[in-house]
């Protein structure tokens, strides 16, 4: 078994293997991707969360991971943050949450104003906990 990064992979394929990989596992690898992702830092003047929570998970009534959210990007984008890791220590980092998004929501995302991006985790956030 073999971990490599994919950048190396990518570039290195024809050559690294011996004997060569078929072509089709060639072109495969060529094909392969992460699409577009992203990581959003929020960090707040005190915690809204539990002093030892390590994760925030946000469930979606009526929502299953197994299916795909509603396509109103503007109106559903955030949907695909479910889960926001609290980082640590706040002595040394603040109170940050971190999110990470990928695919669609994560190109539209990129599309928006920071300001826009603020209003829709704060409304994310008061949604949750009511604050």
């Amino acid at each position: 078994m073999v971990f490599l990064i994919l950048g190396f992979l990518k570039k290195q394929s024809s050559d690294f293997f011996r004997p060569p990989l078929p072509p089709s596992k060639t072109q495969a690898i060529k094909n392969l991707g992460f699409g577009t992702n992203n990581k959003i830092l929020l960090e707040f003047e005190k915690p809204f969360w539990e002093a030892n929570a390590t994760i925030i998970q946000l469930l979606w009534e009526g929502d299953s991971p197994l299916t795909e959210p509603k396509k109103d990007l503007k109106k559903n984008w955030m949907r695909k943050l479910p889960v926001f890791v609290v980082l640590e220590p706040p002595e040394h980092l603040g109170h940050v949450l971190c999110g990470f998004l990928a695919g669609e929501e994560s190109e539209f995302m990129e599309t928006l104003t920071e300001e826009e991006i603020l209003s829709s985790m704060t409304d994310l956030f008061r949604r949750f906990t009511g604050k």
